[in-house]
């Protein structure tokens, strides 16, 4: 599975039109490979938009990159935001065995925390390692985390995404005060990590483009 993450920055006069534009993409769930889109405003910064798009392989993707990118985006004349950033990520592994399936994760989250890492190259395994030993059964016992997925930067292979989806925001806060600091504890990313920084936001349900 492809993740390709969107960063956009847009100032406060055009982010009605911004939410406005996004239905637009609701296009593209008739594009083979296409598997969810969703997005929101990220919490610590109001003029950032994150969005977040779902593809079953590379291929699919770049498919609709070359044929049907452009038309979409066609339909509008005036871009809402000042910038824009494009990553492209792809699995490795889910969150948890016993998580919802992805696409059922993609469809029913209200909340997403996502979790960026660039790590020393000489300990990436044990920082791989960690997550599943450490990570992966710790949220599980998190009441409303729903699943996620481990992935790895297409284009720097020391970059790592975690993304989660969770069934609220309080499910989430419930998370970060019950069991995240022992967890962080345990795992002591800093060990392994070069940067370490994270996003989280509500779901904007109009965003949201599923099949």
């Amino acid at each position: 599975m492809i993740i390709k993450k969107i960063s956009c920055h847009v100032p406060p006069e055009r982010k009605k039109s911004f939410d406005e534009q996004q239905t637009m993409w609701h296009t593209m769930k008739r594009c083979d490979g296409f598997l969810c889109q969703l997005g929101g405003w990220e919490e610590t910064d109001s003029s950032k938009a994150s969005i977040y798009s779902f593809w079953e392989t590379f291929h699919a993707y770049q498919y609709f990159m070359d044929h049907c990118h452009d038309q979409i985006v066609g339909t509008t004349q005036e871009k809402p935001y000042n910038s824009i950033t494009i990553e492209l990520y792809e699995e490795q592994f889910t969150l948890s065995e016993k998580g919802l399936p992805i696409r059922r994760v993609l469809a029913e989250a209200d909340f997403l925390r996502i979790a960026l890492a660039t790590v020393k190259r000489e300990c990436i395994p044990r920082f791989i390692k960690n997550q599943q030993d450490i990570w992966n059964p710790g949220m599980q016992q998190a009441e409303g985390m729903l699943g996620g997925v481990f992935s790895r930067s297409r284009e720097v292979d020391s970059q790592f995404l975690v993304l989660s989806g969770w069934k609220s925001e309080y499910a989430h806060r419930q998370y970060m005060d019950n069991f995240f600091p022992s967890l962080l504890e345990a795992a002591n990313p800093k060990e392994d990590v070069i940067v370490l920084t994270g996003e989280q936001f509500s779901v904007e349900e109009s965003w949201r483009v599923s099949i």
